[in-house]
């Protein structure tokens, strides 16, 4: 029977060599000890010693040591919670250890079981400075951080915070937000994620407002008088965003809550790290979310395959976890903020006061039929029934310029005290609209504001928010498609000077442009009407035969599409737009072409244009533009949505769709 120092000769190694090898209880270089084991397999016969190791191996209890700072922080207990998730069916014992004090008790207990320990693992923290023993360095050992750290003299595995933030400050500035807080506890006046948020600004050539960031940790008292500060309602111009440390994101919530400061209304909220409850919360938390699966794979591999090169280092890209806590800021036509429909209701006494007046109202509709005019047109008559405001004229402009400017020649005639409108084009009804400014009536604008009209003639534009609508049209749309393994989209955008389709298509093109590399547009075209989608849509298809996906501005013409892409056999096209109406429920119920739609709420828009003209007949400021945030939906809450949208119970065909599949 062969030896253990005739293996050694053989090999031209050492005896303690292959004692390690076999024992595995020092590093030995991967040269040799390929050379020593291909020296054992090449045996005749397996030898006492390797059989003996092997008896002892099974018995064996294998230690793996991950060496955390902090229970409590957020980062650190998500990589030991993996660890633990990955090695779950491995006869590995995992013993966290808190590092700040390597003990000299700690030190006696490692001498005993060293030789079981197979790794090391550091879950580093900036705050505290690992010092370990030599010894303990003579095990494999890995650093794991949230941060990177060029003076680490071993190998590590870091999560990308930096570009994670910075990716999530582009988000908000992008969706039109300018003074944004920071909240951490990192307890350092710089660190990886800070850096991230301040490049984004720069890049975006704005200041950051020094005075509204803090990255030491609070205590409770102390955080309520931070968020006091700047959210108070006698502030001039609070944050409309706000990054927040995983900690205390329950109790900003909370705070928030109590104050009567709304997610995402008022501030849109994004968590520094992920916890599980974030995708149950309402809303829902948009977060940063650390890619814990891969950074312990990474760590474990760099583990088996142990290197002592210091330079060794990879960094784990973040993934930006959109939902619901964040919004765009709906922007006017002049660039004002929009106010919400919160800022212009009535009290008791001012219901009571319009009811004595006895006031009448006209709408000049662009064209209607469509479930988005009948909403705005019951929800603008739920409040004015309450105000004893009577409608006395409503008209159809069948996208017809010249017809609309003479039906409104004709609802001026009637002497209203409130004219609604949406001009059917800027231009072609500019001297119609200064008309109707020059009249008595008050003129509450619904979407766009005619050329010529500046903010002082008329009182207040009321629409939805549209860079929200188009960025969530094209998430819902990336996402589906990646989803379905696609990535080839075609864009098909309203060729018209309307404002708010314009902001709704740009911020469409821009979110899947900056959001979603992977996405390529490899086609566009535009249309003038409804009855021109079908042709536009099969000329793009000829076109770009390889479109995977498209995008087109409402409902109504992604009908059209869908009609085009049945004649061509081309149903495996995903498509996504904006407004929920019958005709696209039941596509989506259907689980056809249409996937998701981003949603304005047109009954909440008609509340708000008749409270803006209930405002205005007490002669009361009214917010130049006021805007409603639109919701995503899907087949998951087609149903719920549907109330949401509709106020009213889903159609039966709907629900037994649903149930069928």
């Amino acid at each position: 029977m062969t030896t253990i120092k005739e293996v050694a000769e053989m090999a031209g190694v050492s005896v303690a060599t292959v004692s390690h090898v076999v024992r595995k209880t020092r590093y030995v270089s991967p040269e040799l000890e390929k050379k020593v084991e291909e020296i054992i397999s090449s045996l005749d016969s397996v030898p006492n010693f390797v059989l003996k190791q092997n008896k002892k191996d099974k018995n064996k209890v294998k230690i793996l040591l991950v060496y955390l700072s902090n229970f409590s922080d957020n980062f650190q207990l998500g990589v030991l919670a993996e660890i633990r998730h990955q090695l779950m069916h491995e006869s590995i014992l995992i013993m966290p250890v808190e590092y700040q004090d390597i003990s000299t008790k700690f030190e006696v207990m490692f001498d005993s079981f060293h030789e079981e320990v197979i790794g090391q693992i550091l879950i580093y923290s900036d705050k505290t400075e690992p010092t370990f023993p030599k010894k303990f360095y003579k095990i494999p050992f890995v650093i794991v951080s949230a941060d990177n750290h060029d003076k680490i003299g071993l190998p590590y595995i870091s999560s990308d915070s930096h570009c994670g933030v910075e990716h999530a400050t582009n988000h908000l500035l992008r969706s039109g937000h300018s003074k944004i807080a920071y909240i951490d506890y990192s307890d350092h006046l710089e660190n990886d994620s800070l850096a991230g948020f301040r490049r984004a600004f720069k890049k975006n050539n704005l200041l950051v407002d020094d005075e509204i960031i803090s990255t030491r940790k609070l205590n409770k008292a102390e955080l309520h008088g931070k968020l006091q500060r700047l959210f108070s309602q006698d502030k001039f111009e609070q944050p409309t965003g706000i990054f927040v440390d995983p900690s205390i994101v329950s109790e900003v919530i909370n705070y928030f809550n109590e104050a009567g400061v709304r997610i995402p209304e008022d501030v849109s909220l994004i968590s520094l790290g992920t916890e599980h409850w974030y995708k149950v919360c309402n809303p829902a938390i948009t977060s940063i979310e650390h890619n814990f699966s891969k950074i312990v794979t990474e760590s474990l591999n760099a583990l088996r395959n142990y290197s002592t090169n210091p330079q060794y280092h990879k960094t784990i890209s973040t993934k930006f976890h959109l939902q619901s806590s964040t919004s765009g800021i709906a922007k006017g036509p002049f660039g004002e903020k929009a106010a919400s429909i919160n800022s212009i209701m009535l009290t008791e006494s001012e219901i009571d006061e319009i009811k004595q007046t006895k006031r009448t109202a006209v709408i000049s509709f662009h064209y209607m039929g469509a479930s988005w005019m009948n909403l705005h047109e019951a929800g603008i008559n739920k409040v004015f029934n309450e105000l004893n405001i009577n409608i006395i004229g409503i008209t159809d402009a069948h996208f017809d310029s010249d017809l609309q400017n003479k039906q409104i020649e004709s609802l001026l005639s009637l002497e209203p005290d409130i004219f609604i409108a949406i001009p059917t084009d800027i231009s072609k009804t500019e001297t119609a609209f200064k008309k109707i400014v020059d009249s008595p009536s008050q003129l509450i604008l619904i979407t766009n504001v005619p050329k010529g009209l500046t903010p002082t003639d008329y009182v207040s534009v009321v629409s939805v928010n549209e860079l929200t609508n188009g960025r969530l049209a094209a998430r819902g749309l990336c996402e589906q498609l990646l989803s379905h393994g696609k990535n080839k989209v075609g864009l098909l955008t309203f060729d018209s000077d309307f404002y708010a389709t314009n902001q709704r298509d740009t911020s469409a093109q821009q979110l899947i442009d900056e959001d979603f590399p992977s996405i390529k547009i490899v086609g566009k075209a535009s249309f003038k009407s409804e009855d021109s989608v079908f042709d536009e849509t099969l000329s793009l298809l000829a076109e770009h035969p390889e479109i995977e996906g498209i995008y087109i501005s409402w409902d109504g013409p992604a009908l059209e599409v869908i009609k085009a892409l049945k004649s061509i056999d081309r149903l495996d096209i995903i498509v996504s737009t904006v407004d929920l109406d019958f005709s696209s429920a039941l596509v989506i119920a259907e689980d056809g072409p249409i996937k998701c739609v981003s949603a304005q709420q047109p009954f909440d828009q008609g509340r708000a244009i008749a409270l803006a003209a209930a405002q205005s007949i007490l002669n009361k400021k009214v917010p130049s533009f006021i805007g409603i945030e639109p919701i995503m939906v899907n087949r998951n809450n087609l149903l719920s949505s549907w109330r949401t949208v509709f106020k009213e119970e889903p159609p039966k065909e709907l629900r037994d769709l649903l149930v069928k599949q």
